[in-house]
């Protein structure tokens, strides 16, 4: 089993960029988690273990937490059919968002999205932009799949933060129970 580890954290509550970890090697036995877990002190820590899915290659790029300037993301769950439906939401991006991307995973293709629905968004920093940001990206997944007559679904458990808050979501389409 492949279970590659991030974590992001936040050296100080004046939403500055976080710093990132990750690792393709497993938590359990990865040394340099171990020495990092004893000297990070911060507010906002987010970790993200994976067991990649099958068929999808196992690269540091692909590890969560992703991060974009001061926010950081993470997906638990899978958009089935992601491949084809992959290259219709980058159609959606903006060219900024899409040239930022390096890894291969829906995961960072729905983050691109959420940071161009956040940024689309005037105003300060806020909570509530990036709950309305989470809940647009979900609508745009879920019409976007429903108007390209993709029938498999999705789960979309994300969780962003600002580094001085977070919005977490735990979503299935169809009524399934998501996944934790």
């Amino acid at each position: 089993m492949e279970a590659d580890l991030g974590v992001a954290w936040y050296p100080s509550d004046k939403g500055e960029a976080p710093g990132v970890f990750k690792s393709v090697s497993p938590a359990w036995n990865n040394q340099n988690l171990l020495s990092l877990s004893r000297v990070i002190h911060s507010h906002c820590i987010l970790a993200h273990v994976c067991a990649a899915l099958p068929g999808l290659p196992v690269a540091q790029l692909n590890c969560h937490p992703i991060a974009w300037e001061q926010f950081t993301f993470m997906h638990n769950g899978s958009i089935r059919e992601s491949q084809t439906v992959k290259r219709q939401l980058w159609r959606e991006l903006s060219d900024s968002s899409y040239a930022w991307m390096q890894g291969t995973t829906d995961s960072e293709t729905i983050f691109a999205l959420f940071v161009d629905i956040y940024s689309a968004h005037k105003g300060e920093s806020s909570t509530e932009k990036m709950a309305t940001a989470v809940l647009t990206t979900i609508e745009s997944i879920e019409s976007l799949l429903k108007s390209a007559g993709h029938t498999a679904g999705c789960d979309l458990n994300l969780a962003v933060s600002d580094g001085r808050s977070a919005v977490v979501s735990r979503y299935s389409t169809k009524g399934a129970t998501p996944n934790s």
